[in-house]
């Protein structure tokens, strides 16, 4: 087991062993990384106006390079603040923007971002998880 945390203040994603509380591993510094999501072998990680990714680490090799993100060329770029991020049952992605009231869906490569339709939201969406039809 792991556990990923998003350190705000900090600014980096760290990775603890959730057993013993020890941390295994840092990432590179972040803008106010808040939200994260696992996709596959994919983290993705939500900070201020990006959504950056990077290999779900192994924290047992010991040639594992540093744990480094990059930004996601989203297109159109998100213009607020990130707050949450889900995928769905199509690989569409969709990115919760807070300070726009709204949440964008993309294609699964990452293009063709639209916004809601009834964008504003009537509040702010700080969190996405979405659940297809059975």
């Amino acid at each position: 087991p792991l556990l990923f945390v998003a350190d705000e203040p900090a600014g980096l994603i760290r990775l603890y062993d959730p057993i013993t509380g020890r941390l295994l591993k840092s990432s590179n510094q972040l803008d106010s990384p808040v939200h994260l999501l696992i996709e596959g072998d994919t983290i993705y990680v939500g900070a201020k106006k990006q959504v950056l990714s990077s290999p779900v680490p192994d924290p047992n090799d010991p040639h594992a390079p540093d744990w480094a993100f990059t930004p996601l060329k989203l297109s159109p770029k998100v213009q607020g603040s990130v707050s949450g991020m889900a995928f769905d049952d199509k690989g569409c992605f969709h990115v919760a923007v807070r300070t726009q009231q709204t949440v964008m869906k993309y294609q699964p490569d990452f293009t063709g971002g639209v916004a809601w339709v009834s964008a504003p939201m009537p509040d702010s969406p700080e969190f996405l998880l979405y659940i297809p039809d059975k």
